[in-house]
Formats: C-alpha cells, sequence, structure tokens
C-alpha cells in the first residue's frame, strides 16, 4: 500500500483512507491584468496525500515505530504511494497527524485511527 523510508509497515489502509490532492502552482510572475483577463506563469503540478490507517494488525511497539516515524522532525522522507495504476516514489514531509487511544490490552496502551497529510518536496509535473 505505502512505504515510508523504505519500510513497509504490517497496516491496511481503511476504505477511502488514501486520498490525493493536486495543487497546480503559479510563479510569482502570473497576475490579473488591468483588463480583467488572468496571465499565467504555471510552475507546474505537486501531489500530495492524506492516509488514514487502519493499524490493528501491528503489535504496539511497531505502531509506536510507525508513529515516530511520522512525527519524527525530519526535513523529509522518502514515500512510496499508489497514483494510478503506477507506484510513486517521491520525497515530501508529513505536516501534521493524529490517532486516539483506545486503551490497554495485556498491559499494553493502544492506539488507533491514525491518519496523516503529507505534502511533496517537488514538483511532479511540469507545464
Amino acid at each position: 500500500m505505502f512505504k515510508i523510508d523504505g519500510r513497509e509497515f504490517n497496516v491496511t489502509i481503511e476504505q477511502g483512507g488514501i486520498e490525493r490532492q493536486f495543487s497546480v502552482y503559479d510563479t510569482k510572475n502570473s497576475e490579473r491584468l488591468e483588463n480583467g483577463d488572468m496571465f499565467r506563469d504555471v510552475l507546474g503540478t505537486y501531489y500530495n496525500y492524506s492516509v488514514k490507517i487502519d493499524s490493528r494488525a501491528l503489535v504496539p511497539d511497531e505502531y509506536d515505530e510507525l508513529y515516530e516515524t511520522l512525527s519524527a522532525p525530519v526535513e523529509f522522507h522518502t514515500f512510496e504511494m499508489p497514483y494510478g495504476q503506477i507506484t510513486r516514489v517521491f520525497q515530501g514531509y508529513v505536516t501534521n497527524g493524529k490517532d486516539n487511544y483506545t486503551g490497554k490490552i495485556g498491559g499494553a496502551n493502544r492506539w488507533g485511527g491514525l491518519s496523516f497529510n503529507m505534502i511533496a518536496k517537488e514538483l511532479a509535473r511540469l507545464p
């Protein structure tokens, strides 16, 4: 399903749990002209993702490792994500994430509902 920094975690993605978004960016030269027309100097397209994970298959230590990896204060991660009929590998960063405490089982704290957002470092498509 997805990899982060070359590691595939034993998780499943909730149904509808991978959302991809695209952003088409303009350079600072883009502007609305005096006649009302728009001049665009298109820089390119970024592909970003939001992911919701079903982590019930992870043992607590694996879950903690995934959480620590996603929340690490590093510049960028290498992500491998589905894209159309292929898989894209790209550099990106995690902007935020969340999960919730679900209780204690066998003496271990259990967490679930992990979701996070990632932003691509570089343009995926140029004009």
